[in-house]
């Protein structure tokens, strides 16, 4: 259950077999470039190994990186560096270099790279689509990315990048900015270059 405005949830009281866990996540969502919270839901996953946490968060790296990991780990990557890959294939995919992000400890709403990082791949992958075509998107990439770690579907990336270079950044940073669900807004901006 949701508790506020962030996003932030609890789950309290829970027994699991296993330190790995599977959240998933269904609901509305504020869209960065409208401004508007969505008028459908969306549904977002992560794999998390909770042996040494009591914190995650569920974002759309963890989201896109989801199928890659299970994928690794099919093939006989252990969990940790499965993760580490899959974060490290998502972020490639959009021309993004990071230093070690975890990505259920990254968040929109916090500063530092990272979380620029992530802020910009969650504008990017947006756009100017409807939830139902954004779905449809994350499934897409995800799909592609889980068999060899590359996101090869050169039409969607045109799409983004014709997109992008026409997208008001000032316009999307007030939107966010207005929220004030954060200290700031990450510097999301570079990223785009």
């Amino acid at each position: 259950k949701i508790s506020n405005d962030r996003g932030e949830f609890s789950v309290k009281d829970i027994s699991l077999i296993s330190q790995f866990a599977l959240l998933e996540t269904e609901g509305f969502y504020r869209n960065e470039v409208t401004g508007d919270v969505s008028k459908s839901q969306i549904t977002l996953n992560a794999l998390v190994d909770l042996s040494e946490r009591e914190k995650a968060n569920i974002n759309l790296l963890t989201h896109l990186e989801y199928e890659r990991v299970i994928k690794l780990i099919e093939d006989g990557m252990d969990f940790a560096k499965a993760k580490e890959k899959a974060e490290a294939e998502v972020f490639e995919a959009f021309g993004i270099k990071v230093d070690n992000a975890t990505a259920e400890d990254l968040n929109i709403f916090a500063t530092g790279d990272d979380n620029a990082a992530l802020l910009a791949i969650s504008i990017l992958m947006q756009g100017d689509l409807t939830e139902g075509k954004l779905s449809d998107r994350f499934a897409g990439f995800a799909s592609d990315i889980e068999k060899d770690g590359s996101w090869e579907d050169e039409a969607t990336k045109t799409d983004i990048a014709d997109w992008a270079s026409t997208a008001d950044l000032a316009e999307i940073r007030s939107n966010i900015r207005s929220w004030e669900l954060g200290e700031d807004v990450p510097a999301f901006e570079k990223f785009f270059k």
